[in-house]
């Protein structure tokens, strides 16, 4: 019918029909395999956009980087390349630090 929501929280939480297992969209009917599989569809109905729930756009280009694989961050010391800065320092104190050590 005519049923459309605004808002996600509108959405009744998914009920499994029979022992069939399929989650089914309480607005439309539609029957999917799985939990996740619904709650995407469910944005058909709200208007909701996955990128949406990012603040900023520098936050929806490092998470980005969890779908594409991209490394731009590169220890200077054996090149190996790194999806977060943060985990370069981590490295160098892990990997390099300990090679220091047993080689004085």
């Amino acid at each position: 019918g005519g049923r459309s929501l605004k808002r996600r929280k509108n959405i009744s939480t998914s009920s499994e029909t029979g022992k069939t297992g399929r989650h089914e969209c309480a607005v439309c009917r539609k029957c999917f395999k799985s939990p996740a599989e619904l709650r995407r569809h469910e944005r058909v109905h709200t208007g909701e956009k996955a990128y949406e729930s990012f603040v900023d756009a520098g936050d929806l280009k490092r998470h980005m980087r969890t779908h594409t694989g991209e490394k731009p961050f590169e220890c200077d010391f054996c090149g190996k390349q790194f999806t977060w800065s943060s985990a370069v320092p981590k490295h160098k104190k892990r990997v390099h630090a300990a090679a220091k050590s047993a080689h004085p």
